[in-house]
């Protein structure tokens, strides 16, 4: 974590890109980069150690630590659900051929 003495490299992390911008600017493939910018701007602050939004992670967490938690509220206990009638088995064949009529004698 950054102390307050330790200086930013954000500042040189911009530097960086924008240098690599002007150049691919002056070589003519400035159009293909300027979408890349601020992937170029990332990786480049990444690279020279400096990690954005970490501050903000750190003092999120220490907010979110910090609460404290309400008890958990015990539910009531249900009423026991009646068995269910489900057919099963030789039943359940039964319902399923229940439908059509016996086959006709010949």
């Amino acid at each position: 974590m950054r102390t307050e003495s330790t200086p930013s490299r954000a500042p040189l992390a911009v530097l960086v890109t924008g240098l690599l911008l002007g150049a691919a600017f002056l070589l003519g493939a400035g159009v293909v980069l300027v979408p890349v910018a601020p992937l170029l701007l990332l990786v480049v602050s990444l690279l020279l150690g400096h990690y954005p939004g970490h501050g903000t992670i750190v003092r999120i967490s220490e907010r979110i630590g910090s609460r404290r938690r309400p008890a958990p509220v015990k539910a009531a206990p249900r009423p026991a659900r009646p068995p269910a009638r489900i057919a099963s088995g030789g039943l359940l064949l039964a319902f399923s051929l229940s439908g059509r009529a016996p086959p006709a004698r010949a």
